[in-house]
């Protein structure tokens, strides 16, 4: 199923969406020794509309209304609202982490220190209510 989103994406106001460049991503992540790739399930879905929009994303389906309480695809503001939380996880990790909308990688040393930060990393996103799997 496709929900048409244009009338609300033209009238929605535009924010500065900041997505970090892949090559700055890869230049940072280089001469590393030990890499994990994560993906965020669902990745949009994962985060909460704020109750005031929820009503915007109704749609019908036969006789039926119905909202969605997480955030679907197609929304304009999606792609930043998500790089917003995962750059507050990433503030919230010690560990060196790189997030680009739903992928994670997480770099470090020594595969002790590697496990250690796979650890913090796996905790925050927890403690977020947010899921991932091995990319």
């Amino acid at each position: 199923m496709a929900i048409d989103y244009r009338r609300i994406n033209a009238e929605t106001k535009k924010q500065a969406n900041y997505l970090p460049l892949i090559a700055d991503i890869v230049d940072k992540v280089s001469g590393k020794t030990y890499y994990s790739n994560f993906d965020m399930q669902s990745g949009f879905m994962q985060i909460l509309m704020k109750e005031e929009d929820i009503p915007k994303t109704a749609f019908a389906v036969n006789a039926d209304v119905y909202e969605f309480i997480r955030m679907p695809f197609g929304l304009t503001g999606a792609p930043f609202a998500f790089q917003s939380v995962m750059n507050r996880i990433k503030s919230e990790v010690k560990a060196a982490i790189y997030c680009y909308l739903d992928d994670v990688v997480v770099v470090s040393e020594s595969e002790e220190t590697h496990l250690k930060d796979i650890a913090e990393f796996l905790q925050v996103m927890e403690m977020n209510g947010l899921k991932t799997s091995l990319g």
